[in-house]
């Protein structure tokens, strides 16, 4: 989509101004909902309005987590490598007689 319009001229074209009565809670909650996201009040009230949700931006407790779940996942995927069965591998003499007997039927 090509547009002769910049970036500022979009960002600009906001000319309509509301005025918004609010309880306490409901203020406490929009306040809240802007320490969390790190949006300003007008950022979280299109963002309700748009697509009903605000986002939480990801902290450091959150990047410390996954990171632990990353090291955990590889750790397990090493143990299932190492766990898989393969023809390199040592057998017992009754598996490997038990295995020349269904393979050659």
């Amino acid at each position: 989509m090509v547009t002769n319009y910049s970036l500022k001229a979009i960002q600009m074209e906001k000319k309509y101004t509301i005025t918004l009565r609010l309880s306490y809670d409901q203020f406490a909650w929009l306040g809240a909902l802007c320490r969390r996201s790190k949006h300003t009040q007008n950022a979280v009230i299109r963002s309700l309005i748009e697509n009903g949700t605000v986002r939480e931006r990801i902290t450091k407790e959150h990047i410390h987590i996954i990171r632990q779940l990353i090291g955990e996942s590889t750790n397990l995927n090493q143990l299932a490598s190492r766990q898989t069965p393969t023809d390199s591998l040592p057998l017992p003499k009754d598996v490997k007689r038990w295995r020349s007997v269904l393979t050659n039927s």
